[in-house]
């Protein structure tokens, strides 16, 4: 009887016995192998994979190979998991897990999100339940935040948390490569024993080897035990290191200076803490005619926060010329005010509490270069943008992408409100060196600044009027107005040219000098070019007097992400040395494809 239906029935008897070879192969090689899916209670479908008409829908734009299947079964109903690529797979129909023995291209799609996220690896492991895959042998992970390459990964696709050993990250602002990197489920990122560097040329201008590094994308980044280079020569060590994402520049190391009145000094400057609502900062100089000088200040916003915005530091920009004009405040910073470390905000609206403690820190006036005080302390409160709306995510996005925009951010019109309006109520105790002046002040001030308004292409006028007021413990009051116009040509966004002009009268009495009326009429002229090279000028002149009574001069050498250059302010006899990283900006690395090659092409790039 069998007989007869061995010949009577050939191709059924072929058919049965290459699917009971299948399932053996398939059951003793799963149950050897080393796998989170290893056990008894496995129920992997091998032989699915290799009848392509069952459970397997073919892409005809994959042109890799026809082994395309997109995983059925008790899948979640938030992710959708798609293998375009694979030599031999293990599969579990009940839960959508399975185990390749090879090369094997992944693609994870969250539903909800989504967000993909693409794996090219040898020998994956992954567990459909929680999101888990672990490989081994050569990695490459495509994220909308990255490329991920190494040699062993552990990483959730579902929380998009994990590791990566021997690795490398190339990303849109930065790069690093380390024994180790890890992604926290905020974004966080952290390297160990590795170098790490928002250049974009294949051999970095500078780059940071640290034991270990933090970066927060688009925040900031932070290590400890740092060495840093300036293409392969290592100038500086530092036990720790800490630099703004979004600030114009920031300096590399601590700035060397020279002055008339100190002589040769050391400055350094940091932001213990830098949030988009929150940030310590301080700034500290050396030198050897007097004990150390500087601030510190804290600010952090009060009622409403929002986490797009850039961290509050506006009020650092007075602290050591506090009759600076609003006009100023607004405009982009020349490159001898690099060196001083100018943060740009945006014009969020946004109330802001500040505190600030200050020792002998110079005050810059128009006719005394001589001016310390001490500020023990001063806390108050800033309005921002009074009259200003709160932006979409998008909207706010723009903004700050206007700010990025160099000088042309200064012809942009902010759609957040019909012209600016600023607050500042502080009060504290303020001591002056060398008029022996100490008092209690209870200060105010109100700033109002048009939009800028295009009289021609390129050509933009505006206009601002800037009013402080302050009461003191001595009894005396003291009321400064100065209205002021300036007009500014912008060619491109790496150039500027203006003409400003401030008025300035006061009333009632301060026993200081560095708040006091210095000059009635200025004239303020300014030039600044860049590319390869840059050059900034700005000369001020006593129109009363008809004279000019300063003069900054800077030229700089702009790298990819690095400038190096020499600023000088005739007046002061002041020489600075500027030596700052430029900000990261998105290039074509974020145009990525994940490539079939799975090597490590970008891991020699930032050296050793």
């Amino acid at each position: 009887m069998i007989p007869s239906l061995l010949l009577l029935r050939p191709r059924l008897v072929v058919v049965a016995a290459i699917l009971a070879a299948l399932s053996f192969e398939g059951a003793a090689g799963f149950a050897c192998a080393d796998t989170p899916f290893g056990n008894d209670d496995s129920d992997l479908d091998e032989a699915a994979f290799f009848l392509p008409d069952r459970l397997a829908k073919l892409s005809k734009t994959d042109k890799v190979t026809p082994k395309t299947v997109a995983l059925q079964g008790k899948k979640d109903a938030n992710d959708e998991v798609t293998i375009t690529r694979f030599q031999k797979l293990k599969w579990s129909p009940n839960n959508g897990s399975f185990a390749s023995d090879g090369s094997v291209r992944i693609e994870y799609k969250n539903l909800e999100t989504n967000v993909i996220s693409q794996m090219l690896a040898n020998d994956v492991n992954y567990d459909a339940t929680t999101g888990r895959v672990l490989a081994k042998g050569e990695v490459r992970l495509l994220r909308p935040d990255g490329v991920f390459t190494g040699r062993e990964i552990d990483f959730n696709l579902k929380t998009n948390v994990g590791y990566i050993t021997d690795a490398f990250l190339d990303t849109d602002y930065f790069r690093m490569r380390g024994e180790r990197i890890e992604r926290k489920e905020d974004g966080t990122v952290e390297l160990f024993k590795g170098i790490f560097t928002t250049c974009e040329n294949e051999n970095p201008d500078y780059r940071v080897r640290a034991g270990r590094l933090t970066v927060k994308p688009d925040q900031s980044v932070s290590a400890r035990n740092i060495t840093f280079y300036a293409g392969k020569t290592a100038l500086i060590s530092l036990p720790s290191y800490r630099r703004n994402l979004r600030a114009n520049s920031r300096p590399a190391v601590p700035n060397i200076g020279f002055n008339r009145a100190d002589g040769l000094s050391i400055r350094q400057s940091d932001s213990l803490i830098e949030s988009p609502h929150e940030s310590l900062y301080y700034d500290a100089r050396i030198n050897f005619r007097r004990l150390p000088t500087g601030f510190v200040t804290y600010q952090k916003d009060v009622g409403f926060r929002s986490n797009d915005t850039l961290p509050p530091v506006g009020f650092v920009n007075t602290l050591n010329d506090p009759l600076r004009g609003y006009l100023e405040q607004l405009t982009p910073p020349t490159y001898q005010e690099f060196a001083q470390n100018r943060y740009t905000e945006s014009n969020d609206p946004r109330r802001t509490f500040f505190a600030v403690a200050q020792h002998d820190f110079f005050s810059y006036t128009r006719r005394r270069t001589d001016l310390r005080v001490s500020r023990l302390p001063e806390v108050g409160m800033r309005w921002t943008n009074i009259l200003g709306k709160r932006l979409s995510v998008n909207d706010r996005e723009r903004q700050n992408e206007r700010l990025r925009d160099g000088t042309r951010a200064i012809l942009r019109r902010d759609s957040s409100a019909p012209f600016l309006v600023d607050f500042i109520a502080s009060a504290g105790v303020f001591d002056e060196r060398p008029t022996n002046a100490t008092a209690g002040r209870l200060g105010m001030r109100v700033d109002i600044a048009s939009q800028p308004i295009l009289v021609a292409k390129n050509l933009a006028l505006r206009t601002a009027v800037s009013n402080q007021t302050a009461i003191y413990s001595r009894g005396t009051i003291y009321n400064l107005f100065s209205p002021e116009v300036e007009l500014n040509y912008v060619p491109d966004r790496n150039a500027i040219f203006g003409i400003g002009y401030r008025f300035a009268e006061s009333v009632g009495r301060t026993p200081f000098a560095f708040d006091a009326r210095d000059i009635r009429h200025e004239l303020r002229l300014r030039a600044q070019y860049g590319g390869a090279w840059g050059v900034g000028l700005v000369t001020r002149y006593d129109l009363e007097r008809s004279r000019a009574y300063e003069t900054e001069f800077a030229i700089v050498r702009n790298f990819d992400c690095m400038q190096i250059g020499v600023g000088y302010r005739f007046r002061s006899q002041q020489l600075a040395i500027i030596f700052n990283l430029l900000p990261p900006t998105s290039s074509s690395r974020a145009n990525r494809t994940l490539q079939p090659d799975v090597g490590n092409p970008a891991v020699g790039a930032l050296g050793n």
